[in-house]
């Protein structure tokens, strides 16, 4: 997408330059027909294509997210209406092992940011903390009263924890300049021996042969010891040769019959069962993000792999909720409603857009809450709550994302100081300094 926004930037100003050349002037008018006549059809025709879709189609949960959606594109300000895409990996809260918090924390604690930032991205993001990162609905340092009236009767009903009402949202957690952080990985194996995840050899291995077969094998060594120490004639070598027929017969139960030890792995087990976790995912191009979260989960004791697979696997292992772990987003607005239900309500367990799988009663009583909201600043106070409680949930391990539009243009381009918080509006409200590109042509740069 910034390689289409950089190339489409580069063609119109190139077209603005030589009708400039040509008649010295820019006729904005006819500028602004040509780019209706490019942009406006296919618009309308995805607009018709969706309310269909939200007509016929789509669950009721839907309608007001579609909703938002529509009138922001239609009204060309959809960068105003979406926020921070919350960027992260998702648990699938539908598998056992994920039920304890403890160990999502755990696996979270792995995930080393800073170091994947500065060595993979050079620096270029900052880490997703909030649902609604980037914006004035992100909750900052403990409640305020309004949120704490919202959020008391959810701690009464034993739904929410009571430390939700004085202590600031959770957070991604913080890690070092290595790939590893020692530090975290030690707070991460204590927490799972907490959750019963300990370090512990794998169950015995079978037998070799079972008792019945190496039995027989034992006694046919017993008679045949006999049978030589019968016909000894001394007795003290018959002796001899009873006492290693017995000595052989006990070899072969232990080595035979007997369960074998298995050698210790470090991995982690609870009750038997290994701590096993895969990312699915169906794009080389994550491979070096998720190969040094996946090998700080092998030095964990977790027997953590990568399984990537193609396009149409990946589709349909998400959408059965055959998986551990995926990177998903959850595209959030400054007017949530009735689409909060499909991403985090119960009733949208079985949807592809709550890949988690959460089903939990106090969310979904702040997302009724949210909706119910009648003022600008009621909801701002409901969904500061709502994002308190989803952020303790740990159902994801925050990603990144970019607050700066990085640009690279000519120094006789202006535009108006602020800029709109989402919006840069090189389209819409930029403007050529005549002097300032005299200026440079003269200098040869134009």
């Amino acid at each position: 997408v910034d390689m289409f926004f950089v190339v489409s930037g580069f063609l119109i100003t190139s077209l603005l330059l030589v009708e400039w050349h040509r008649r010295d002037r820019v006729d904005l008018k006819r500028f602004w027909l040509r780019r209706a006549r490019r942009l406006l059809p296919a618009l309308f025709l995805v607009l018709v294509g969706v309310s269909v879709y939200a007509a016929f189609t789509a669950a009721p949960s839907q309608a007001g997210q579609i909703r938002g959606d529509g009138l922001a594109s239609f009204g060309y300000f959809a960068n105003w209406h979406f926020i921070a895409t919350g960027q992260s990996y998702v648990f699938n809260l539908r598998r056992d092992k994920f039920q304890d918090p403890r160990v999502r924390e755990a696996i979270g604690l792995m995930f080393n940011f800073e170091w994947s930032n500065e060595t993979l991205f050079f620096g270029t993001y900052d880490r997703v903390d909030s649902f609604w990162e980037n914006s004035e609905l992100e909750p900052e340092g403990p409640p305020g009263a309004d949120e704490v009236a919202i959020l008391q009767p959810l701690v009464d009903e034993g739904l929410i924890d009571a430390a939700l009402l004085t202590e600031p949202p959770v957070g991604a957690p913080e890690s070092g300049a290595k790939q590893l952080d020692r530090a975290n990985r030690e707070r991460a194996g204590l927490l799972l021996d907490e959750a019963g995840w300990v370090t512990a050899p794998p169950p015995p291995r079978p037998p070799r042969l079972g008792l019945v077969p190496a039995g027989v094998i034992g006694i046919a060594i017993l008679v045949l010891f006999g049978v030589l120490a019968m016909r000894s004639p001394q007795t003290g070598r018959r002796v001899a040769i009873g006492a290693s027929g017995l000595a052989v017969f006990g070899a072969v139960i232990y080595v035979l019959a007997l369960p074998r030890p298995s050698p210790d792995d470090g991995m982690r087990r609870k009750d038997g069962r290994l701590l096993s976790i895969e990312v699915l995912e169906d794009s080389p191009t994550f491979d070096r993000v998720h190969n040094p979260f996946v090998s700080n989960l092998q030095a964990l004791g977790v027997d953590a792999r990568l399984n990537r697979v193609d396009p149409a696997q990946y589709t349909d292992l998400t959408r059965s909720h055959e998986f551990d772990i995926v990177v998903d987003q959850f595209p959030t607005g400054y007017e949530p409603g009735s689409g909060l239900m499909q991403y985090f309500g119960s009733e949208g367990v079985d949807d592809v857009f709550n890949s988690m799988g959460l089903s939990d009663p106090a969310v979904d009583s702040l997302i009724q809450t949210v909706m119910a909201a009648e003022t600008r600043d009621e909801l701002h106070v409901a969904v500061k709550a709502l994002d308190r409680v989803l952020r303790a949930k740990r159902f994801w391990i925050p990603q990144w994302f970019k607050d700066v539009h990085t640009v690279a243009y000519y120094d006789y381009l202006r535009y108006p100081e602020p800029l709109p918080p989402y919006a840069l509006g090189q389209i819409d409200f930029w403007w050529a300094d005549q002097d300032a590109y005299e200026t440079l042509r003269a200098s040869g740069a134009l």
